[in-house]
C-alpha cells in the first residue's frame, strides 16, 4: 500500500481587529478588469534557469510552518517575476518560525503553528529570509474579482483555509456535488493551513503547497477561505520604486501607519 506524503498543518485564527484594513477600499475606481488567467510562467521559467524541479517544502511535512512557508512561496514568485529571482532556504524559513512564535527546532512542544497576523507584523518589521514588506490588506474570500485582482496586481494571494478532511482524498480542492461521498467535509475539520496562490484562471487558483501546486476552485475558497491578504513587496514594485497602477498605496501606507500608532485592539 503507498503511504501518503506526511502534510504537517499549522496556521492558527488570526485575531480579530476592528481596524484590519481591506483590499477594496484602495482599488483606484477607474481600475481596469484583470486579465482572465494569469499564469507562473515567470516562475517556471526561473526554476528551469536553475535546473530547479519542485517547489520547495521548507519542513512543512515535519513541522506546522505553513505560514511561514508560504510567505517564502510568496517571495520566490515575487522575486522571479521582478527583482530577480531569489529561493529562501530552509534554515531562514525556521528561522523566521523561531522569531515569530519561540519554535525551537528539534522540541516538538514548541511546534504550534503561527497566527498569520503575528508573521504579516514580523514581514513588515524585520523580514522574511531578508525580505520585508511594505503592507497588507485583507481579500474578501468570497469576491472572485477581488482575488483575481490581489493575485495580478499584487502578485500573489497569501490565502489561509481551515481545511476539511474530505479535502486529503482530492487532486484538486473542491466541493463536491456529493459531499457525503468524501466523508467529513465542515470547515476545519483537517485543520488550518495556510498557501500562496500566485495563478487565476476562471474556475479557481492555483496554490503552492508542500512542494507541489495544488488546483483550488473558487467555490471552495469561499466555504473553506479564512484570512485572505494581499502583500506589498519590494521585489515586485515597479523599477521607479511606485506600487502597482491601481492601488492607492499612498493611503495604505498612512492607514497602516495610524493603525499601528494606536496599537492593537480586539
Amino acid at each position: 500500500m503507498k503511504l501518503l506524503p506526511v502534510r504537517k498543518l499549522g496556521r492558527l485564527p488570526s485575531r480579530h481587529d476592528s481596524r484590519q484594513l481591506y483590499l477594496r477600499r484602495y482599488l483606484m475606481p477607474a481600475l481596469a478588469a484583470p486579465p482572465e488567467q494569469c499564469c507562473l510562467g515567470a516562475v517556471d521559467a526561473a526554476f528551469k534557469s536553475e535546473g530547479i524541479k519542485e517547489w520547495p517544502v521548507y519542513a512543512n511535512d515535519e513541522y506546522g510552518c505553513c505560514v511561514e512557508a508560504a510567505a517564502c512561496h510568496a517571495i520566490i514568485s515575487w522575486t522571479a517575476n521582478g527583482s530577480g529571482f531569489f529561493l529562501p532556504s530552509y534554515d531562514q524559513c525556521l528561522d523566521a518560525y523561531s522569531a515569530i512564535t519561540g519554535f525551537v527546532r528539534g522540541d516538538y512542544g514548541t511546534d504550534k503553528g503561527t497566527d498569520p497576523i503575528d508573521c504579516l507584523k514580523y514581514w513588515r518589521a524585520v523580514g522574511v529570509a531578508e525580505r520585508r514588506i511594505g503592507a497588507w490588506v485583507e481579500v474578501n474570500a468570497r469576491n472572485v474579482l477581488e482575488m483575481k485582482q490581489a493575485i495580478f496586481l499584487f502578485g500573489v494571494l497569501y490565502m489561509g483555509l481551515d481545511l476539511p478532511l474530505s479535502a486529503q482524498g482530492m487532486a484538486a480542492w473542491h466541493c463536491p456535488s456529493l459531499p457525503f461521498l468524501w466523508g467529513d467535509t465542515r470547515p476545519g475539520s483537517w485543520g488550518g493551513h495556510m498557501v500562496t496562490a500566485n495563478a487565476y484562471d476562471r474556475h479557481g487558483v492555483t496554490v503552492t503547497t508542500w512542494g507541489e501546486r495544488k488546483y483550488v476552485t473558487w467555490d471552495f475558497i469561499a466555504r473553506y477561505g479564512a484570512g485572505l491578504y494581499a502583500m506589498l513587496s519590494e521585489d515586485i514594485l515597479r523599477p521607479n520604486g511606485l506600487a502597482p497602477a491601481g492601488i492607492d498605496y499612498d493611503a495604505l501606507r498612512a492607514n497602516l501607519a495610524v493603525v499601528e500608532k494606536i496599537g492593537p485592539t480586539t
